[in-house]
């Protein structure tokens, strides 16, 4: 504790603000006068953690001024240390209380055996909205340590939604909108999703310190890998690719200031349905392409449609293959028992009933966007926020009618709502089409699917391409019908090819994250759906990918770099390029491994090993 003091206040400065109060001790100054010096150890502590937590937002916050004198290497240890300890249960309740409530004049008895525990913070007080941010600050960033926990802070923001007026009548000004109020219920909403994917965090659900939410990555596992070299290759692949983490970690961290964890194990469920950490050299180039190694942030895509399917028993049957469906079905002998799966122990979680919390937000949100009365709207951003949160809770789901709930409340919100609302629109089409998706994308669906995202792929709003972008991936996941492909995947191939024709010479003046989502929706398509885009698209990717690959560091990003250098090796294993195209590259892993900067000479390394294995295997084989 004292090294941690000194790290967040420096010489001459005082740790605790001569103005806080301390309830802790109030409440203990009726006890006997024996016990009176550890009740003084203990509100001395109670209020040096409290401090300590808020340094996390200085002090150990990367890229922060105050954060300058503290080698790189150690923030993200003292901020883990800080937020175990503040996870305790002598400090936990205290901690997790903004020291503005106690200015506000609350000061409730405190109880439990250390006389440290705190009821949960009155609902008008939360409607400070700066005293709700410091509560959201510190939910999310020390998280939660049991159920009741849970619980108590899912029904603390519940009470701040259902407090704020939602829905205002029509004939309002949207001048005199109540802004403070709309702020507030946004805030709430963003709370109350990220606490419900909490509970899908592991090792240890709830713990931030040592836990990260979980991913299903909608690559299939590589064949390729399965054989004599393949095992080889994955040996000696992992070696490379655990110096490649390292050597870039350790460098973009001195480069940049963003938060960054050195390369931990990556959240995912094994078949036993216990969380488990696989490490990323057993997870090699599984992972989603547009997915920066080592961010353990959510991210969209997080869980892949075919996790969903198989997580919770959901068929997508489509009427187009009912006929088909019956003959397989005659043909195949049933199953003895149910499919192992990864997922599916996501109705509850930790203790915590996800399903019953995921309902209760989709028919909340179901009655925000589409208002009983015709007099009665919800404020716009707060219907963006809405979305934006159905998006992310849906990897919650565990029934197919939820699917079909978001889906037909999300096609009527965009009958309803201007089309010009492009702030929106990024988070709609990804969420339709993620629950497309999931329902199997039949005929009567992918007409107005493929439209909406041909529409939006035309649109001048960046974010609104990206999320068109992402609910491409969705839906290509779930293996489209020949006609909707015949439809669909032209419009793409020609935006890639014209984009990244665009860019591949500068990509560094380009939207990083437009141009990692379309490398992986060019990647997905030529190993999933090669016959639909020909190997002309194929080779033009190819090409536009050596471009970028041999462009200085100035110009092509690291994160960029790794990326396509990932998805060339995932197509490479999976045997969809030409002769011409894998000799190309081999040509370019040589050049590449000759560069000056060493985390890319070693990336480009992992490409020529995977180019002389999977070289060796098809000469043997052949």
């Amino acid at each position: 504790m004292p090294v941690l003091c000194l790290v967040a206040v420096e010489p001459g400065n005082q740790l605790l603000g001569p103005e806080r109060k301390s309830p802790v001790k109030a409440a203990s100054e009726d006890e006997v006068d024996s016990q009176a010096p550890k009740f003084e150890y203990i509100t001395a502590t109670c209020e040096t953690v409290t401090e300590l937590v808020e340094c996390l937002q200085s002090v150990l916050a990367l890229g922060h001024r105050r954060n300058s004198r503290i080698p790189a290497f150690l923030t993200p240890i003292l901020r883990n240390i800080i937020i175990s300890l503040s996870r305790l249960p002598l400090v936990n309740s205290y901690a997790r209380i903004p020291p503005l409530v106690w200015k506000l004049g609350w000061s409730p008895k405190p109880v439990g055996d250390y006389g440290t525990t705190f009821p949960e913070i009155p609902v008008e007080f939360l409607q400070e909205r700066e005293i709700f941010k410091e509560f959201i600050y510190r939910i999310n960033t020390l998280g939660w340590t049991n159920r009741m926990q849970f619980e108590e802070t899912w029904a603390t923001l519940l009470g701040v939604l259902v407090t704020q007026p939602v829905v205002m009548d029509q004939e309002e000004n949207q001048q005199e909108e109540d802004t403070e109020r709309t702020q507030i219920n946004v805030l709430a909403v963003q709370a109350i999703t990220s606490l419900v994917l909490s509970a899908l965090t592991i090792p240890v659900a709830g713990n931030p310190a040592v836990s990260s939410v979980e991913q299903q990555p909608r690559n299939k596992a590589l064949k390729a890998l399965d054989t004599r070299f393949g095992r080889k290759l994955n040996v000696i692949r992992g070696i490379v690719e655990q110096e490649i983490q390292e050597m870039a970690s350790k460098r973009d961290n001195i480069v940049t200031h963003h938060l960054y964890q050195a390369w931990d194990p990556v959240p995912s469920l094994s078949p036993s349905s216990t969380g488990a950490l696989i490490s990323h050299e057993k997870f090699l180039l599984q992972i989603n392409t547009e997915r920066e190694i080592g961010n353990m942030g959510y991210k969209v895509g997080q869980v892949s449609i075919h996790s969903v399917w198989l997580g919770n028993n959901i068929t997508p049957l489509r009427e187009e293959e009912w006929d088909e469906d019956e003959d397989d079905e005659s043909e195949m002998p049933a199953s003895s028992s149910p499919p192992s799966s990864p997922i599916n122990s996501r109705k509850h979680r930790a203790g915590v009933d996800v399903h019953s919390c995921s309902q209760f937000l989709l028919e909340l949100y179901t009655q925000w966007i589409l208002p009983s009365s015709p007099s009665k709207r919800t404020p716009v951003i707060l219907i963006s926020e809405v979305v934006r949160s159905l998006l992310a809770v849906s990897d919650l789901f565990t029934e197919r009618n939820q699917f079909e709930m978001m889906y037909a409340t999300l096609t009527e919100l965009r009958k309803m709502h201007p089309s010009e609302d492009e702030i929106l629109v990024q988070y709609l089409v990804p969420a339709t089409c993620k629950a497309a998706a999931v329902l199997g994308m039949d005929k009567a669906v992918a007409e107005p699917v493929s439209r909406l995202l041909e529409s939006t792929l035309r649109s001048t709003h960046m974010p609104s391409r990206i999320g068109a972008l992402h609910g491409i991936l969705y839906i290509l996941e779930c293996d489209l019908l020949d006609e909707t492909a015949k439809q669909l995947i032209p419009t793409i191939t020609e935006y890639l090819l014209s984009n990244l024709k665009g860019i591949a010479h500068c990509v560094n003046v380009h939207n990083q994250q437009h141009v990692l989502v379309m490398c992986a929706v060019a990647f997905y398509l030529i190993e999933n759906y090669p016959l639909d885009v020909g190997p002309e698209f194929s080779s033009g990717i190819i090409q536009m990918c050596g471009v970028m690959l041999s462009g200085s560091e100035e110009s092509t990003p690291s994160i960029i770099y790794h990326c396509i250098l990932r998805g060339l090796e995932r197509l490479l294993l999976s045997e969809q390029l030409s002769r011409l195209d894998s000799e190309s590259l081999v040509k370019l892993s040589v050049d590449r491994v000759n560069v000056q900067s060493p985390h890319r000479a070693m990336a480009a390394l992992g490409l020529m090993l995977t180019c002389m294995y999977t070289g060796a295997r098809l000469v043997v084989e052949g």
